[in-house]
């Protein structure tokens, strides 16, 4: 079956060796956060449906026993006094972390009428689950958020600030999880040396002015060829892409410079067969066509670089 990505499709096979192991999974993760000592024991999968996103997401409903045998037994079977649950869990598989399985939400409730009574007793142990799952993530968010500071080189005016920071650093994990959990597309998202910083504090540190003239164009419209195009084609496998740059802490609104040095890089190599990383600095101190730090236009750059004659390689003319 044909998964899409980002889309939730039904699991035909709901007895399929990955998805009863989810199940499984999830059972034996709620059996180890729960104060009850008896075992939740599988019976089968009701209902299932699939996810494609930074992994394979399973929304399972489970049938269930919670037995009288102790969680230290392997093997349980369910007997006549047991009680049958029905579970709803969502399980995410990414067999190339450490952390291969994770338990991302559950809810589980009596499968009769007559059982219905021990619901609000199972919510209340919920509640004490979850209250202990918040206490270990933000033991685990501080943890990063100091290896953040220090990998940075963070420093604050006070511990007030210091905690602002902090909150503010939560907020980006809410977004960057969703991003990375729901973004249909290969870009990696983490930490950077703005994950501290409001979205508003962030547009400062975009360079962008988009005030400036632009110079009469001397590019020439591009002759696309008639032919069907490949399935895929990477440039980074011809050799036409240097790796990737860092523009530093972004005060310098410098994008346009890099903008340039990256298609003629690839220019470069697809002409002359050498892949050569060009400076950007350069553009910045004698482009006088453009602002600096201050905003450019790729159009301008070029021309700028016909006057100078080309371009210094980067490392002769670094970036600062």
């Amino acid at each position: 079956m044909l998964l899409i990505l980002g889309g939730i499709s039904s699991i035909e096979d709901l007895e399929d060796e990955t998805v009863v192991l989810a199940a499984n999974f999830a059972l034996s993760t709620l059996d180890a956060y729960d104060d009850d000592d008896n075992k939740r024991v599988f019976s089968k999968i009701i209902k299932g449906r699939k996810q494609v996103v930074a992994g394979i997401l399973y929304y399972l409903d489970i049938s269930m026993f919670m037995s009288s045998c102790s969680e230290s037994f392997t093997e349980c079977t369910p007997g006549p006094e047991d009680r049958q649950f029905i579970c709803s869990v969502k399980v995410i598989s990414q067999p190339w972390m450490e952390e291969k399985m994770k338990l991302i939400d559950s809810h589980c409730a009596p499968a009769d009428k007559d059982n219905r009574h021990m619901k609000k007793n199972r919510n209340l142990k919920k509640e004490v689950k979850n209250s202990r799952n918040e206490k270990k993530e933000e033991k685990k968010l501080a943890r990063r958020f100091k290896k953040f500071l220090a990998e940075h080189k963070k420093l604050y005016s006070s511990r007030r600030e210091m905690q602002r920071r902090f909150e503010i650093y939560r907020q980006n994990q809410n977004i960057i999880k969703e991003l990375q959990e729901n973004e249909q597309g290969t870009a990696v998202y983490g930490d950077t040396f703005f994950a501290d910083l409001t979205q508003e504090e962030f547009q400062y540190h975009k360079g962008l002015n988009m005030s400036y003239k632009r110079q009469e164009t001397l590019l020439k419209k591009a002759v696309i060829p008639k032919q069907s195009a490949p399935e895929e084609f990477d440039w980074r496998n011809k050799s036409a892409v240097t790796p990737v740059k860092n523009q530093n802490d972004g005060s310098c609104g410098s994008c346009w410079a890099f903008s340039v040095t990256g298609n003629l890089e690839g220019v470069y190599s697809i002409k002359h067969g050498e892949l050569l990383s060009f400076s950007e600095q350069e553009l910045l101190d004698c482009d006088k066509l453009d602002g600096a730090c201050n905003g450019g236009l790729p159009e301008n750059a070029y021309k700028a670089i016909e006057d100078l004659g080309g371009l210094e390689t980067e490392d002769d003319y670094p970036y600062k």
